[in-house]
């Protein structure tokens, strides 16, 4: 079955995007050492910048073969805001309901 097709539980989608985070976060020049979790906070605690958020919200809607409006959890207002892997993980959940 392709991704675009897929429905994708919360421990799935915790899974993979962690994977990616994984992926992203090594290449960048955190002082970030605890745990990825939920409550891990984007740029607050991983310290992503603009081209790092772009990179990383590129590469999970690459994986999951879908158009994603990130716009929505990262502005609010008209104003960026920083975000966690569990707000992530909600926004991509009622994202891929659609």
């Amino acid at each position: 079955m392709e991704n675009a097709e897929r429905v994708w539980t919360r421990d799935e989608l915790r899974s993979d995007v962690l994977a990616i985070l994984r992926e992203k976060s090594g290449k960048l020049d955190s002082e970030f050492s605890g745990p990825l979790t939920e409550d891990t906070r984007i740029v607050g605690d991983l310290e992503f910048e603009s081209v790092a958020i772009v990179e990383f919200c590129m590469a999970i809607g690459k994986h999951l073969q879908r158009k994603l409006l990130f716009q929505n959890l990262v502005f609010q207002n008209g104003q960026f805001q920083d975000f966690t892997v569990g707000q992530l993980l909600t926004f991509l959940e009622d994202q891929l309901a659609r």
